[in-house]
Parts: structure tokens; C-alpha cells; sequence
């Protein structure tokens, strides 16, 4: 009878020790309001798990779902093109190089879960689906480049 005890105090320690692990999310919300696109292009160190550019429009979230067995990194360029003026060329807030998501190692790479939000004021973050947004990075906004003006002066 101990054997059997044994035997399957064994099994049970098998079982729960192979239990599969959980795909991580990396989620990009636009929160910046009516008419204003979210563009975001990110890139691993993994060339096969490379995205093409998304356009999130206003009000919706996009997922990415990382494998649990893919250790990797998530660079990505943020960015979304400011209201004109119609005399002046178009300007941007970006943030070029935001590390989204790096998997841990070992069992702390399962089910992670990661939120990145745009607003007008600034990019906000959490790891929880539960706890509130908080502001973590400010945009940089590109300015449109002046054209200069060539003046020519004929001799006489």
C-alpha cells in the first residue's frame, strides 16, 4: 500500500510540474479620440515573429499573443501625425523606441500580460488587466521642416 502511495504521490508531481504554460499578450490601445490613428511597428530579435505596421483606429485595441516557448524582445515605434495647418507640413507625436515586451525566464515567462495605451498627454502602461492605466512616457513630437527660401540676384 505504501508503494502505491508512492507511486502516485510521483505521478502527481509529474503532472503538475509538465502543466502547459500560457500565451503572453501584448496589448496597444488607442485612446487618443476621433480621427486620430495610432500607428505602431514593432520588431524582435526573432525575424519570424516580426509585424508588419498596424493602424489602430480610434476606440480599439490591437492583441499580440506572444508563444510561451519564444523568448524575445518587442521594440516598437509609436506614433500618430498631429492636426495641421494647411500652410504647413505635417508634424508627429512619436515615441521611436519603446521596449514593449521581454520575456522572463523559466516560468515567469508564462502568461504575461502587458498594456500599452496612447493618449493625447502621454503613453501609459500597466502589467495587470485589473489595476489602473499610469502614465509612463511622454511623445516627442517632430516638427515640420522649414523650406528655405533661394533668392537669386541678377547682376547687371
Amino acid at each position: 500500500m505504501n508503494n502505491f502511495i508512492v507511486f502516485l504521490f510521483v505521478i502527481t508531481i509529474c503532472f503538475g510540474l509538465s502543466e502547459a504554460c500560457a500565451e503572453s499578450r501584448l496589448v496597444f490601445k488607442n485612446e487618443l479620440g476621433k480621427g486620430n490613428i495610432l500607428h505602431v511597428k514593432c520588431q524582435s530579435y526573432n525575424p519570424s515573429m516580426n509585424h508588419p505596421q498596424i493602424d489602430i483606429q480610434p476606440d480599439r485595441y490591437h492583441i499580440f499573443f506572444v508563444p510561451a516557448e519564444e523568448r524575445t524582445t518587442y521594440n516598437c515605434r509609436l506614433f500618430y501625425p498631429l492636426k495641421k495647418d494647411p500652410n504647413e507640413r505635417p508634424s508627429e507625436n512619436h515615441y521611436p523606441n519603446l521596449e514593449a515586451f521581454r520575456a522572463g525566464t523559466g516560468s515567469n515567462k508564462c502568461g504575461q500580460y502587458r498594456e500599452w495605451s496612447a493618449r493625447h498627454d502621454g503613453i501609459y502602461f500597466r502589467r495587470c488587466a485589473i489595476t489602473p492605466l499610469g502614465h509612463v512616457l511622454n511623445w516627442t513630437t517632430t516638427a515640420p521642416k522649414r523650406r528655405r527660401l533661394l533668392s537669386w540676384t541678377i547682376k547687371t
